[in-house]
């Protein structure tokens, strides 16, 4: 291999190399650990998202007959809400059992919950008016809605 001053290779050569192995070390390691979080990430709403999909369907009905539009309004105050229900989360050893065992489903199982979600809520609402709910994550913006 020839060398820009000939067959040996000097300090500076040795250095400039070392100092390109670095930065593309760095780089790949970088991209890694992003790349690993962003993964996690996703497989963290990947499993949400399953866990509601194959939750059991709620038969919801609605009567109401409202005769003027215009008064219509939502008022809550000091109100408690909650699902009553949460997704029972499986301990390590249950999930290692069920892949010893080969099951190609994974069983969801609920669980009461007495503690409300969402505690201490006051709104006041009128016909037309807009709300936006914004917030992190598990933060409970579904269940106020």
């Amino acid at each position: 291999m020839q060398w820009s001053r000939g067959d040996k290779l000097d300090s500076s050569v040795s250095m400039s190399l070392m100092a390109i192995i670095f930065y593309i070390f760095i780089s790949v390691n970088a991209m890694t650990y992003m790349g690993m979080t962003v993964y996690q990430q996703f497989m963290s709403c990947v499993q949400r998202i399953s866990e509601v999909i194959e939750m059991e369907e709620f038969v919801f009905s609605r009567n109401a007959d409202v005769k003027n539009k215009d008064e219509v309004c939502l008022t809550l105050k000091d109100a408690d809400i909650g699902w009553g229900f949460r997704v029972k989360q499986e301990s390590a050893n249950d999930k290692i059992e069920a892949l010893k065992k080969g099951a190609k489903k994974r069983i969801i199982q609920l669980e009461e919950v007495t503690e409300p979600t969402l505690s201490g809520l006051n709104i006041d609402m009128k016909q037309g008016n807009f709300l936006a709910v914004v917030g992190q994550v598990g933060c409970g913006k579904t269940t106020f809605l």
